[in-house]
């Protein structure tokens, strides 16, 4: 975290600068402009948080007639997973969701506990939330999350309760691809 902290006071400075435009942070898919991103951090270090909002993003996707996915990505920046919530959009408003994957996320960034299968927390609706750790997102990029799914009676879609596993083949990353040119590397 020190790295991202040292990070956003050089971005500061250099926002200043009449030839920058904007603040991207490509592992969170932020950007802000130079007033969003004095904005966020303003917030965070007047309120003693750090700048999450300026790290990470959350991401809204629209699966079903009914039902929502809501992400985090970003948190991989700090060693932590991303969050996911998959919630009955009749039931739950969009801002509740982001500010309860906020809070879950911030909760990882200042505890020494981690979230387990099975977990529970307070959360929209006044409900237990469950977790659920998967080795695979539901959306782009492809990254370990904790999933949260509302402790309510719904039953989601089973794609969006499927917890996929990374499968990394590492007899692919040994063999050489047809095409490479020895020659080519000969002085």
């Amino acid at each position: 975290m020190a790295e991202l902290k040292f990070l956003m006071r050089a971005v500061s400075e250099l926002l200043e600068l009449p030839e920058a435009i904007c603040y991207f942070n490509p592992g969170g898919e932020v950007l802000r402009d130079q007033t969003g991103l004095r904005q966020g951090l303003n917030f965070a270090w007047n309120y003693d948080l750090p700048p999450l909002d300026m790290w990470a993003n959350v991401r809204l996707f629209r699966t079903e007639e009914r039902w929502a996915l809501m992400d985090t990505v970003g948190m991989g920046q700090l060693d932590l997973p991303d969050m996911e919530a998959v919630y009955d959009t009749n039931k739950y408003e969009p801002e509740d969701v982001e500010r309860f994957l906020r809070n879950a996320s911030l909760y990882l960034m200042n505890g020494t506990e981690e979230f387990e299968d099975g977990d529970s927390a307070d959360g929209p609706g006044d409900i237990s939330w469950i977790a659920l750790e998967c080795d695979d997102s539901l959306s782009d990029p492809p990254r370990e999350t904790i999933r949260w799914i509302p402790d309510d009676g719904s039953e989601p879609p089973e794609n969006l309760l499927r917890r996929a596993e990374v499968d990394l083949d590492d007899d692919a990353f040994d063999e050489e691809p047809d095409d490479l040119d020895d020659e080519a590397f000969e002085a």
